[in-house]
């Protein structure tokens, strides 16, 4: 599967939170045909409401989340909004790479990488440096080559593995990061992944990330021969019971153990199950999957004559 991840999130990993809070709070308040009067109370008044809206004062946290419960919207909706309107800069940085990577447009993703490099010599911040590192990590893996010697990746590994919890940006740094990461430093971290994010609910899009950031492993593993690794994440996957709506996921894992049981005597049953799973692929119009899973039994030699 692809090495490189974009999650249209709200993340920790910019340096120039929006300001229009106020005036997404009105888009959001409008949109819900909720009036000013309505929305008014003993905890935020009229007056409050309305200069909060047009960007003049600013509300205490406590008071904001009790209006943005009011018109029945939940802070993530509230900043998915947001970066619809004034996108983080994390989230233009990353689209750009993207972009740029899908286009082979190496030129300017050094660019890029410079630029975020440069704020990170200037400011000292620690979220401009990972994201210097995640970027860097996503050039070579668009090159094929692996990250130049002089550029370490210890910054971000070490800032993986002292977060206890992992939200949208830990798995951001460490999906782009994981081609250049070694297969021991990778099965490090398949053994602690779902740990990390054991706080949030199965059907939320963080957990969801995490188990494709684990199908993700899986594939590098397989694709380096590193069966064992491979089989132990599976078992990981196994235990999860992952709710039927994650049809994909499910697909995935199916068509994985179908390669180790292949791989383990087992030819009859593994090719069933890769057969089937490259099968609802296609039905589904599931392209980049199923080219990509079909990639790698081209690479282990495991296609069917």
């Amino acid at each position: 599967m692809d090495n490189w991840f974009c999650f249209q999130k709200e993340t920790r990993g910019g340096h120039d939170m929006p300001q229009n809070f106020g005036a997404t709070f009105k888009y959001l308040r409008e949109n819900r045909q909720v009036s000013l009067n309505a929305l008014a109370d003993e905890v935020v008044s009229k007056s409050a409401l309305s200069k909060f809206e047009n960007n003049v004062t600013d509300l205490s946290t406590q008071r904001f989340f009790h209006i943005l419960a009011k018109i029945n919207v939940d802070p993530a909706e509230f900043m998915t909004v947001l970066n619809h309107f004034t996108p983080a800069h994390l989230d233009r940085l990353q689209g750009q790479m993207q972009q740029f990577a899908v286009a082979g447009n190496i030129p300017a993703m050094e660019k890029l990488i410079a630029a975020e490099k440069q704020t990170w010599e200037t400011t000292g911040n620690q979220f401009s440096q990972l994201n210097d590192l995640m970027c860097q990590c996503m050039l070579a893996s668009v090159t094929g080559q692996q990250i130049a010697k002089k550029i370490s990746l210890r910054p971000l590994i070490d800032y993986l593995f002292r977060c206890e919890t992992w939200g949208y940006y830990e798995l951001l740094l460490y999906g782009n990061a994981i081609s250049q990461l070694s297969l021991a430093m990778i099965d490090q971290f398949s053994k602690i992944l779902l740990t990390k994010v054991a706080m949030y609910n199965p059907t939320s899009g963080i957990y969801e990330t995490a188990i494709i950031t684990l199908i993700n492993t899986v594939d590098i593993f397989l694709s380096h021969g590193a069966n064992v690794k491979a089989a132990r994440t599976l078992a990981i996957l196994a235990h999860q019971n992952l709710y039927e709506p994650m049809m994909l996921e499910r697909i995935l894992i199916k068509f994985y153990r179908g390669i180790l049981q292949v791989q383990s005597g087992q030819p009859k049953i593994g090719n069933d199950m890769i057969q089937g799973a490259l099968a609802a692929l296609q039905f589904a119009d599931c392209t980049r999957f199923a080219k990509s899973a079909e990639s790698l039994l081209t690479r282990l030699d495991l296609r069917q004559k």
